[in-house]
């Protein structure tokens, strides 16, 4: 299954979640049914959507820091311009490991408590 079908359908499965649980009580605000329903994940969401994301960005932030020291070290890099040049580098792999994260995770799935 694509990254995209599973961001499709786990959108709709969380909005027809939500609705299941405000059809119980009405009287719930939205951070309330949020939580009621992140209380009642299934371990393969939970996996989706908690765990798999921690690891997602301990990677990412790992390999920022390996890849500036690898460029640092392999081009023995000391001036003002190499360095401006790994850490632009460093910048565009960032940008694209955050959109990378919001494709796979996008912002319309609950993240809070």
């Amino acid at each position: 299954m694509s990254a995209r079908r599973l961001r499709v359908s786990s959108s709709r499965t969380i909005e027809r979640r939500k609705q299941e649980i405000r059809a119980q009580d009405d009287t719930l605000r939205e951070d309330e049914v949020t939580r009621r329903m992140r209380a009642e994940m299934t371990w393969w969401d939970w996996f989706l959507h908690d765990y798999a994301r921690y690891w997602y960005v301990l990677g990412a932030i790992t390999l920022d820091v390996f890849l500036g020291l690898g460029l640092v070290d392999a081009f023995h890099l000391v001036n003002a311009l190499g360095i401006l040049i790994v850490i632009a580098v460093l910048v565009m792999v960032i940008v694209a490991e955050i959109e990378g994260f919001f494709w796979l995770w996008p912002r319309d799935i609950p993240t809070e408590d």
